[in-house]
C-alpha cells in the first residue's frame, strides 16, 4: 500500500466524527488494539474499545468537527495532528467520572501517535492539553492548575461515576432545551426527539409526530422571537425527566389568538419528558398559561380546536 493510500485510510477514523461512521472506522483497528488517552490514562481495547472512546467524545460534543492538519505515515507508524471544535452539551465520560454539560464552545489541538502492523492499527495514543480543555469549559477558573506550567488529568474535575440511564436522560433534555429552544432551532429536534414524538400542551393543544411538533415550536418562536429558558432544577426518575424552568421573551407575533403586544413575559413552568432509546418521545408542557395571558394584559381565551 502506498503512503498516500495509507493516509487516506487512516483519515477515515477522523472523518467518522463528521459522518458518524464509527463502525466503519473501527475496521481499521486490530482486534486487540490498544487506545490510550494520555491526558487521563484511560485505556480501551480493540474495536469495541475504539467505539466506546470515539462515541463518548461524539456524545459529549454532538456538533464535533475534526480538521486534520497533518497526517504522515509509513508501513509501521503514523502521526496525526488535528483540531477539534464542538459544544459541550452532553456528559463527557472518563474512566473515573463524568463531566456534566457546560454548554461551552471548545477548540482543542490534539496529536495521535499510531502504530501499524499489516495495515491495521495496533496502538493509538492520543495527546492533548487537559488544562486547556478545562479552561475552555469554564471549570474551576481560580484553580492553580490553570497556570501555564501545570497539567492535570481530566478526572480530577469529574464527578462521581454515574452510568445510569437517568444521567443520560438528563443530558438529552438539557441538550434539547439549549439547542432547540434557546437557539430557536426546530430542525435540531430531529437529532434529539423520536419521529413519533408527542407534545402535550394542555390548553395549547397537542402535537403528534416530529413535523407537527416542529411546526408548534416554529409558531412559538414566531410569537416570541427572543424566547429563552432558564433551567433551575432537573430531576430524573426511570424514563422521566422533570425540569423546573423560567421562560422569558417578548410577544412580537400572534400568540393563542392575541395580536402582538410588545410586552415581555416571565413565566415559570415544570415540564416533564419521557425518554426511550436515548430520544425524547413525549413532553408534557406545563406552563402557567393563565398567568402568562395576564402578563400580556389579555383575558384568558378558550383554546380553539
Amino acid at each position: 500500500m502506498s503512503a498516500a493510500a495509507g493516509r487516506t485510510e487512516l483519515r477515515s477514523i477522523y472523518d467518522a466524527y463528521r459522518s458518524g461512521a464509527f463502525e466503519k472506522a473501527a475496521e481499521r483497528f486490530a482486534v486487540d488494539a490498544e487506545i490510550i488517552n494520555m491526558a487521563t490514562a484511560d485505556r480501551y481495547v480493540g474495536r469495541e474499545g475504539y467505539l466506546q472512546f470515539s462515541r463518548a467524545w461524539a456524545a459529549a460534543f454532538p456538533d464535533l468537527q475534526v480538521e486534520v492538519l497533518r497526517l504522515s505515515t509509513n508501513q509501521e507508524a503514523a502521526l496525526a495532528e488535528y483540531t477539534f471544535r464542538g459544544t459541550h452539551t452532553g456528559a463527557l465520560i472518563t474512566g473515573s467520572g463524568y463531566v456534566p454539560p457546560t454548554w461551552s464552545r471548545v477548540e482543542l489541538r490534539l496529536c495521535d501517535a499510531i502504530e501499524l502492523q499489516n495495515g491495521a492499527i495496533t496502538r493509538l495514543r492520543t495527546y492533548f492539553d487537559s488544562a486547556t480543555l478545562l479552561r475552555q469549559m469554564g471549570l474551576f477558573p481560580n484553580s492553580p492548575l490553570h497556570s501555564a506550567d501545570r497539567r492535570a488529568p481530566l478526572e480530577l474535575y469529574a464527578t462521581e461515576v454515574d452510568t445510569s440511564a437517568q444521567q443520560r436522560n438528563k443530558a438529552i433534555v438539557q441538550r434539547f432545551l439549549e439547542e432547540v429552544i434557546n437557539q430557536h432551532n426546530p430542525g435540531a429536534a430531529a437529532a434529539i426527539c423520536s419521529p413519533d414524538v408527542v407534545w402535550h400542551g394542555g390548553a395549547m393543544g397537542e402535537a403528534h409526530g416530529l413535523p407537527a411538533f416542529q411546526n408548534r415550536l416554529r409558531s412559538i418562536f414566531h410569537s416570541f422571537p427572543d424566547l429563552s429558558v432558564e433551567v433551575h432544577d432537573v430531576i430524573a426518575e426511570s424514563d422521566r425527566v422533570a425540569v423546573r424552568l423560567t421562560m422569558r421573551g417578548t410577544q412580537l407575533g400572534y400568540f393563542h389568538g392575541i395580536p402582538p403586544t410588545g410586552r415581555e413575559i416571565d413565566s415559570s413552568a415544570m415540564n416533564t419528558y419521557r425518554i426511550a432509546d436515548n430520544r425524547i418521545v413525549e413532553e408534557w408542557w406545563q406552563h402557567d398559561l393563565l398567568g402568562l395571558m395576564k402578563q400580556l394584559d389579555s383575558p384568558a381565551r378558550t383554546p380553539s380546536g
